[in-house]
């Protein structure tokens, strides 16, 4: 459903395949999904509007961190982890009545995606905590 963008050169395949293995091997779970969704989320929003205010409403809606400035971090990295993909084009048409379905086929093409140092989970709860991000969506400020 979703293909990337542009294609990875190889140097930066080298380089980075490193850094994922590192990542992947001494981020915990907990920390994992903070950055999936923090990140994922910051893909959606003009970098310009993302506030603190603005990852508030998002952990409020996906209990991710003690502190909602824990969320910048992964935040300001969200073009990096996402640029390669339009995630947009996926959870844009969701809105608050949309076919389960639906919401399904769109979270399981957002896990399909998600990087091997930020899996934090099964598929199925990838998946289900996904589900929750794409249903709380339309309530949180200036997704695109």
């Amino acid at each position: 459903m979703l293909e990337a963008i542009k294609p990875r050169s190889a140097f930066k395949s080298v380089v980075s395949a490193p850094v994922s293995f590192l990542l992947a091997l001494f981020m915990s779970r907990h920390t994992k999904r903070l950055f999936y969704f923090a990140s994922l989320y910051a893909s959606l929003v003009p970098l310009e509007e993302l506030k603190c205010d603005v990852m508030t409403k998002l952990n409020q809606a996906m209990d991710l961190a003690r502190a909602d400035n824990a969320l910048m971090v992964p935040a300001a990295f969200s073009r990096v982890v996402w640029g390669g993909y339009n995630v947009a084009k996926i959870i844009e048409p969701i809105a608050s009545g949309a076919d389960e379905a639906v919401v399904m086929q769109r979270a399981q093409a957002l896990v399909s995606i998600i990087p091997h140092w930020m899996r934090f989970g099964t598929q199925e709860e990838m998946k289900k905590e996904t589900v929750k991000f794409l249903r709380c969506t339309d309530e949180l400020p200036t997704v695109a």
